[in-house]
């Protein structure tokens, strides 16, 4: 371990010991044992470089040079300050978090009567909520990732959502996370656990943006447990300020015939890293990834997933497309494993690409890992340029040449956003591409 690599793991050491009693969960809390767990496994690990191989394509030297405060006091927010972030008619069940610490009055969670949980953590590991415990820090694994084991150790805040057996919500909830460092660094560490029962349905749309501009750094982790025969969906949007460093732990356990589905747009962020694990642990179920990314400027986004196949007739299918300019690099690494038991599995795995510049990069990893003998499973990766053709035969339909380009790329990205199901979120995220495609593409 450097010099640099020690001191910072002091700093977050020190940092542990000074806000160790005003952080949520007093000694005596049950998260308080955990949280003492995942430092002692942080203080163990080293954090990764690009000789770590899972980490080869991403330099995490600009965000580990930096010592980032951490904010434990709430910013000053109106509700007028958040207004242009809303979509009408998207969600009733909205919990808001800024600079990763909810905020009730900006928030509006309907009471419920059968069960439904929608709470930010907090609250709830305070009052020792059985159904948190039962679930938290049970698959992310905090042991084996230093920034999981970091953000166990720090956990400040975040979206409980629990859905009891049988119950289908036909409106999505929402998590909304604006970012106010008014040029003042800060660092967070958001957690979500989204734990949906038996035959449940339920859509989540997480989506991060700014109100002003700065440099911080946003430590995420999303837990998620999808029942028997339940359905989950979970959406995000990330438009956070281009000095922002962003590293995500996304992990999900599906059980018998049940259904998890997983959309991820990357508009913002300097250095963003998006860690996406899914566990098939029960025959016949499935999970559909798709990830979407524009990268300009010195933009560097890295999608980084594994989905494991462990029992018999499960599918798997996930597609990842980027659009880059200038110096953006983008990084797809995909990982399928699929293990001896895991007979009759599907699993489909694409990556494809437009650079735009001569400068712009991407670095394309897909891998099969398979020792059953009875499966059907593809990988493959694509990376090119705007047919010139295509241009021409759109320019002779009387639309300018930057028309015609802004149109194929906008396409390009169309494959990904029509996945979307709900109207109002599919035509927000189209016109968030195609302003930010005509400004810098």
């Amino acid at each position: 371990m450097n010099a640099q690599d020690s001191n910072l793991k002091d700093s977050y050491i020190k940092l542990f010991n000074r806000h160790e009693t005003e952080l949520n969960g007093s000694r005596e809390k049950p998260v308080h044992a955990l949280r003492k767990d995942a430092l002692s496994n942080f203080k163990r690990m080293e954090f990764p470089s690009t000789r770590t191989e899972d980490w080869k394509y991403t330099d995490l030297t600009p965000v580990l040079k930096r010592n980032f405060p951490f904010q434990s006091k709430q910013p000053k927010i109106r509700s007028s300050d958040i207004y242009t972030y809303d979509i009408p008619g998207l969600a009733e069940n909205t919990l808001v978090f800024i600079n990763g610490i909810f905020y009730e009055s900006l928030s509006s969670i309907q009471k419920s009567s059968n069960g439904i949980i929608i709470s930010p953590l907090q609250l709830l590991l305070q009052n020792g909520n059985r159904f948190v415990y039962d679930h938290l820090a049970k698959y992310a694994e905090y042991h084996k990732e230093i920034f999981t084991a970091l953000n166990t150790a720090f956990i400040q805040d975040g979206a409980f959502i629990y859905i009891p057996s049988e119950t289908r919500l036909k409106k999505p909830i929402q998590i909304l996370n604006i970012s106010d460092p008014k040029g003042m660094p800060f660092q967070s560490f958001h957690r979500n656990l989204i734990v949906s029962e038996r035959g449940s349905q339920v859509t989540v749309i997480e989506r991060q943006h700014h109100l002003s501009q700065g440099e911080y750094l946003h430590n995420s982790v999303t837990e998620i447990v999808v029942g028997d025969e339940a359905h989950t969906t979970l959406i995000t949007l990330q438009e956070e300020t281009r000095d922002s460093f962003l590293i995500k732990r996304t992990q999900a356990k599906l059980n018998r015939n049940s259904r998890f589905n997983h959309l991820a747009v990357d508009l913002g962020g300097n250095i963003v890293r998006n860690n996406l694990g899914i566990s098939l642990n029960g025959e016949n179920s499935e999970t559909h990834l798709f990830g979407f990314y524009l990268a300009s400027g010195n933009q560097h986004v890295d999608n980084h997933t594994n989905i494991d196949h462990l029992q018999p007739h499960c599918d798997s299918n996930e597609l990842y497309k980027g659009i880059l300019n200038d110096r953006g690099r983008g990084v797809f690494s995909g990982t399928i494993y699929v293990a001896r038991d895991a007979q009759k599995t599907n699993a489909f795995q694409s990556n494809r690409s437009l650079l735009l510049s001569d400068e712009a990069e991407v670095d394309s990893k897909p891998q099969l890992k398979i020792f059953a003998d009875d499966v059907k499973c593809t990988h493959g990766a694509t990376i090119g340029q705007i047919d010139d053709e295509a241009v021409f035969y759109l320019q002779q339909r009387g639309i300018s040449k930057a028309d015609a380009f802004t149109l194929l790329r906008s396409a390009f990205a169309g494959e990904i956003i029509e996945n979307i199901e709900i109207s109002e979120l599919r035509e927000y995220i189209h016109l968030k591409i195609k302003d930010r495609l005509i400004e810098e593409f």
